[in-house]
């Protein structure tokens, strides 16, 4: 039997940490706080309603504050990312709609640093394989 820890699990799109001769038989998580509210919203593509993009949430309140917030984000990177930076953002305070327009352009934020990071190696990677691209009246092209 092997634990491996989710920060890491996920390598790429359709991709995990499970070796050829293991078959994931669990997956555990810690305690979720009493009382906590949970939710995932996702985009689907219409034609297989698989998510675009989704987000879920799982947030605690006590006495109208925030006590605990964890965000999660798929399909904006190559793997699910966590939103710590927009979870820290809500936590201790007042659960009210200018903190929440402040997580959301935090989440945001960072999904589209993930983006456009991704599409960085994708052209580094291009750029390598097949040499550089220029833009012709008829399209791209090789040099």
């Amino acid at each position: 039997e092997r634990v491996v820890p989710l920060d890491g699990f996920f390598e790429g799109p359709f991709t995990t940490g499970i070796r050829p001769d293991e078959i994931l038989v669990a997956i555990r998580r810690g305690p979720v706080p009493a009382g906590a509210g949970f939710a995932y919203e996702k985009l689907g593509q219409p034609a297989s309603g698989y998510p675009i993009v989704g987000i879920a949430a799982v947030v605690a309140m006590d006495g109208g504050k925030v006590t605990s917030c964890a965000i999660g984000l798929t399909n904006v990177a190559d793997t699910p990312l966590f939103a710590a930076d927009a979870a820290a953002l809500l936590t201790g305070s007042a659960l009210d709609a200018a903190k929440s327009k402040d997580a959301v352009a935090f989440a945001d934020a960072a999904a589209h640093m993930e983006r456009e990071l991704a599409r960085y190696r994708v052209a580094i990677k291009h750029k390598h394989r097949r040499g550089p691209m220029e833009k012709t009246a008829k399209g791209l092209k090789n040099e």
